[in-house]
């Protein structure tokens, strides 16, 4: 079923990015469709047991560092956002390790990734509706 989740997902993300194909900034449903066979390979190998919210989490993170230069004005902003969102995903895994998945961290770092992941997705809605 994760696998049928997984074609699905990018089925539709195709499906916007041929929609939106001329509008600026509509190639990163292009590499989210292209996700789908990591996201596979994740999933076959078990690294992962939940297909749709690993699918969306990565996107979200990877939209984080493409996005913010479309939506700020000034680069320096969009360079910093981009790099604390680069370092936001591995620096929750590695707590998770370090201390983890029950510690008290643990919870708040992950509780700031989907804040996080929130305001990427946010990001994004602002890119479609502007452009």
């Amino acid at each position: 079923m994760n696998t049928l989740y997984n074609a699905l997902i990018a089925l539709v993300f195709l499906i916007i990015y041929v929609s939106l194909r001329k509008k600026k900034g509509s190639w990163i449903f292009l590499i989210f469709a292209s996700l789908a066979p990591v996201v596979q390979i994740m999933f076959v190998n078990r690294f992962i047991l939940n297909v749709p919210l690993v699918y969306g989490a990565l996107c979200l993170w990877i939209a984080g560092m493409i996005v913010p230069f479309y939506t700020f004005k000034r680069i320096w902003l969009s360079i910093f956002y981009g790099v604390l969102n680069l370092l936001s995903l591995p620096i929750t895994i590695l707590v998770g390790m370090q201390y983890g998945e029950s510690a008290i961290q643990y919870k708040l770092i992950s509780f700031l990734l989907i804040l996080w992941l929130g305001q990427n997705t946010i990001l994004l809605l602002r890119l479609m509706k502007n452009h």
